[in-house]
């Protein structure tokens, strides 16, 4: 069944607490943070696909709808550069889709911005330097190895150095300005290899595994120091 569940995980206790669902179930949905509010876009519930918003208040643990999109979109992309929030591809239920939509939360509104150049679904997506990276995904025919970034100051996609192996349902994450690319399904298998992505030399490398294969998971990052 289809959540609209939140968990929150407290690194200091090594516990995970409950708070206030989601206004509807979300399937599949996109998450982006600013200015330390959790934004909720699109996803599915059963049959139905969302276009809508929403934003969760952790000091009020507290959802609130806001503007929906003009496109349904499960399986969206979500980033968020100079406090913009761009949703990127997904699916609406009956194509796959290249069209990215950028949220400005000043003014609550939603407006298109240049396409991809690649249809896209489960990507993985993130937001670096001024660009919104866009890395693998599915395009109704196969898993892709493909990436691509946008520039938000000219409005301009371009293509940058492809992974070793295609993936959809990744995650990604930025670290010392490095983009990760953890794990996802290559058309046969989960993937547990892990790719890093060096934009000063455009070029990727596999620099470790996870413990196991892992596809439509989610990563994030913390402040907390790795223990060996």
């Amino acid at each position: 069944m289809d959540s609209n569940a939140l968990d929150v995980f407290d690194p200091i206790r090594n516990l995970w607490l409950s708070r206030s669902p989601m206004t509807v179930p979300r399937n599949r949905v996109g998450i982006g943070v600013i200015d330390n509010m959790i934004y909720a876009v699109g996803g599915s519930q059963g049959q139905q696909h969302h276009a809508s918003l929403e934003r969760y208040d952790p000091d009020l643990d507290r959802w609130t709808m806001l503007a929906s999109m003009a496109t349904k979109r499960i399986g969206v992309g979500v980033a968020v550069v100079n406090r913009l929030l761009f949703a990127v591809g997904g699916y609406d239920g009956s194509n796959r889709l290249r069209s990215m939509e950028c949220y400005d939360p000043e003014r609550d509104e939603w407006h298109f911005v240049a396409p991809m150049n690649t249809t896209r679904s489960g990507a993985g997506v993130i937001g670096m330097d001024g660009y919104v990276y866009a890395v693998g995904g599915y395009d109704s025919s196969c898993q892709l190895s493909s990436v691509e970034r946008y520039c938000t100051a000219t409005n301009q996609w371009e293509f940058v150095a492809q992974m070793k192996s295609p993936r959809s349902a990744l995650s990604v994450a930025v670290i010392n300005n490095k983009l990760y690319a953890l794990g996802g399904y290559d058309g046969q298998e989960f993937l547990s290899t892990v790719e890093c992505y060096d934009p000063d030399k455009n070029e990727w490398e596999e620099v470790t595994n996870m413990t196991c294969g892992r596809s439509g998971h989610g990563v994030a990052v913390g402040a907390e120091p790795c223990h060996s």
